[in-house]
């Protein structure tokens, strides 16, 4: 590039950065002048309304549309046009740096944001719980599963201590959620930066660069970075694991693959790619073909993860006793998704590949394993993960949207490879990546999704749509703190323990919380056990939208009083007070509990 285009590209870079700021610190202002000028036609194209809404709606609304798209959009083009310029040749460290501080440029604002979602309920419950009582593993065995309102959900994973070690020792709540935060962005860079590394083993510069970006640009990819919980860090162990393994390093692999599991159960598919990629290279590998330290990081590597699943049997975890795991579970939610029929049809040319060469060599099965081992060695340790993504999660009842990101470098590695394999001209591949990497950046806040309107913060993870949703949760716990802090506040599962817990960062204080649909037997939250125990005056409740059959509406009853609406977008909480939908409610459990069709534990 000559300093005639070092300074015509650095012009442009500089003039859409100020585009990107300008989105990113005056959208809500620039909404809130079409709303006060009457622009209601083109604020209603731009928020996908049939009708007129209140400037909360249009806000929030605007910016899952239009707004964080676009800002998306530039921010990632941007990157990748000086990631072209000037990383191609960059080493996996300098690269991991960069995409370090490009999150840090471009999501800020996220250094501050609360946990959220399963988040709260999960590792947050059990850390917060530990700091409180001194560490205490053996009281926290002892106490209820969280499906039973309990603390206990990862008893068998190191990362609640891990947030429980950095609450006690970081006194500022601010702070705490800061470092977190700077953990996962961390944690997401080196993610990339290896990725990369693993690609440039197989595909040339630019396609390698290019394919990390798009990992980094999958709207799962970008919520959770954005969130402090699991599945990053296991991601980040499990591709350290298979980092390893593609350097045939298997005792470092394995050794990575169990600090995987004891993250979370789910980084098993490193134990399981490590145990069957080392047998496979202690078989038929022509250099380390029967050598002991290969069938000792391999055994390894499956037996820790047996004596884990076997642990967590005796010990009956919850996932296991309420059958959240069993065999095949999950092919009904697999089965027609779009994972697994992309990763079956690059499945299948790996193995005709496979085929073809054996039969155009006229050499038997064995040894024509063996070639194709020594040519694409790499190759079968990704396909290998990919498939043991699925070798899993088959077996799980439900799996959330946040678990499919352990599959995401590895699926974009197998597209690729078949991509790579038909298309000779590697200048469109580039452009069929940067391709979809814009379409990425365009469903970034969930545009490809059915939209939701409940406040189901399971599927919100999807994408950067959960941002709503986390925006009335905050604007709610503010509400109350400010002007209900007197009141007994009743509310839902999260909510309860989002204004119960000031560890999490939504309150300064702990507010007297009861709760409802669900019980808990921490943080000296109260059960709600009806109305005739209330002091209906001095009670405000907490309604989020939820999926109830129609004609019940619940929680918020048209007996009830509405005390606030606090709307970000299609998101709503409802503070008001009465509580009677919540009472019938009860009942209702009450019944179906006699009748045996519901497990009295959930809520008594």
């Amino acid at each position: 590039m000559s300093p005639k285009q070092k300074k015509l590209f650095w012009i442009f870079l500089s003039v859409f950065s100020l585009c990107f700021f300008l989105i990113k610190l005056q959208s809500s202002a620039l909404t809130k002048i079409l709303y006060q000028q009457n622009q209601f036609n083109l604020l209603n194209i731009i928020a996908h309304s049939k009708e007129t809404q209140s400037l909360d709606f249009y806000i929030g609304a605007a910016q899952e549309a239009f707004w964080g798209p676009l800002g998306e959009i530039i921010s990632g083009l941007l990157f990748l046009s000086f990631a072209f310029v000037y990383l191609r040749k960059s080493s996996a460290k300098v690269f991991g740096l960069v995409v370090f501080i490009y999150f840090l440029i471009t999501r800020f604002e996220v250094l501050f944001f609360p946990p959220y979602g399963d988040a709260i309920g999960g590792p947050f419950a059990e850390a917060i719980w530990l700091a409180r009582h001194s560490f205490d593993y053996v009281g926290l065995y002892h106490e209820p599963g969280y499906a039973f309102g309990g603390p206990k959900v990862y008893l068998f994973s190191m990362y609640p201590g891990f947030l429980a070690l950095l609450i006690k020792i970081i006194p500022s709540v601010k702070l705490f959620l800061f470092v977190n935060h700077l953990a996962v962005f961390m944690m997401g860079a080196a993610v990339v930066a290896l990725s990369r590394k693993i690609f440039l083993k197989v595909f040339d510069e630019e396609i390698s660069l290019t394919a990390s970006i798009l990992a980094a640009s999958v709207p799962l990819f970008l919520s959770q970075l954005e969130a402090i919980n699991m599945e990053m860090p296991t991601l980040l162990c499990v591709i350290i694991s298979i980092s390893f393994l593609a350097d045939k390093k298997v005792m470092r692999a394995a050794a990575m693959g169990l600090v995987a599991m004891l993250v979370k159960e789910t980084g098993g598919i490193a134990c399981g790619t490590v145990f069957v990629v080392g047998m496979t290279l202690f078989l038929f590998d022509k250099e380390l073909k029967f050598n002991w330290r290969i069938l000792l990081g391999s055994s390894l590597a499956l037996g820790f993860a047996f004596i884990k699943v076997f642990v967590k049997f005796v010990a009956k975890d919850q996932h296991v006793v309420e059958g959240l795991i069993n065999f095949l579970a999950g092919w009904p939610s697999l089965r027609w998704s779009i994972i697994l029929i992309l990763y079956s049809i690059s499945l299948l040319i790996l193995v005709g590949l496979y085929a073809k060469g054996k039969f155009q060599a006229k050499k038997g099965w064995v040894e024509a394993f063996r070639d194709f081992l020594d040519k694409r060695y790499v190759t079968f340790v990704m396909f290998v993960c990919a498939g043991m993504w699925f070798v899993l999660f088959v077996n799980f009842y439900a799996v959330s949207p946040r678990y499919r990101l352990l599959l995401v470098p590895f699926l974009i590695f197998c597209v690729l490879f078949v991509l790579n394999e038909f298309i000779r001209s590697k200048t469109i591949i580039k452009r069929v990546l940067v391709a979809v990497i814009v379409f990425m950046l365009v469903i970034s806040y969930g545009a490809f999704y059915t939209p939701l309107k409940t406040n189901d913060h399971v599927l919100l993870e999807r994408s950067l749509e959960y941002r709503n949703d986390l925006n009335v949760h905050i604007r709610m716990a503010k509400e109350i703190e400010n002007n209900y802090s007197n009141y007994l506040i009743a509310a839902p599962f999260t909510v309860a323990q989002l204004l119960a817990l000031p560890e999490l960062g939504y309150v300064h204080k702990a507010l007297d919380v009861m709760i409802y649909s669900m019980r808990c037997t921490y943080g000296n939250i109260k059960n709600f056990q009806g109305l005739r125990y209330l002091d209906i005056a001095k009670t405000v409740w907490v309604g989020v939208v939820t999926e109830v059959p129609r004609p019940f509406v619940y929680p918020v009853d048209p007996q009830d009083r509405i005390l606030k609406e606090i709307i970000s977008g299609n998101k709503k909480i409802t503070l008001f007070m009465g509580g009677f939908a919540v009472e019938k409610m009860l009942r209702i459990r009450a019944y179906l509990q006699d009748q045996g069709m519901l497990r009295k534990s959930y809520t008594k």
